[in-house]
């Protein structure tokens, strides 16, 4: 609760909120809403990102942490038709994936650093690759 009220306080104001459709790629700061979650990307002062992904009760499913925030270059989240939401920055040499699931409990599961080819969808691979 502390971390999210200092990325807010820290944040840079940003308006741009949207509503993407299932694979798409997020690419700029803003809220991107859909069915059921919603993705904040917020620009902090120092000019780095930082991301979360929200429930419809404004619930947070993840939050990425404070002290590994990323360059606002050579990024980009995806939203697979599955609604899975994939990570990538270069920054951080990662590729992260939360899954979504079937339990009424539990809506994703956070898988860090994504490295089997196999289970990354090929626009995001093809977009890494670039």
């Amino acid at each position: 609760m502390i971390l999210h009220i200092l990325a807010l306080s820290c944040a840079k104001n940003d308006a741009n909120i949207q509503f993407p459709q299932r694979e798409e790629f997020i690419t700029s700061p803003g809220k991107y809403y859909f069915k059921s979650f919603r993705i904040v990307i917020k620009e902090m002062a120092d000019d780095s990102l930082i991301y979360g992904v929200f429930d419809n009760a404004n619930r947070p499913i993840y939050q990425q942490s404070l002290v590994q925030t990323f360059k606002n270059s050579d990024w980009f989240i995806y939203v697979d038709a599955s609604e899975n939401i994939w990570f990538h920055s270069k920054d951080l040499s990662c590729t992260s994936a939360l899954l979504k699931q079937e339990s009424a409990n539990v809506l994703f599961t956070f898988n860090k650093n994504v490295t089997d080819k196999k289970l990354i969808p090929k626009e995001v691979i093809g977009k890494m690759d670039r």
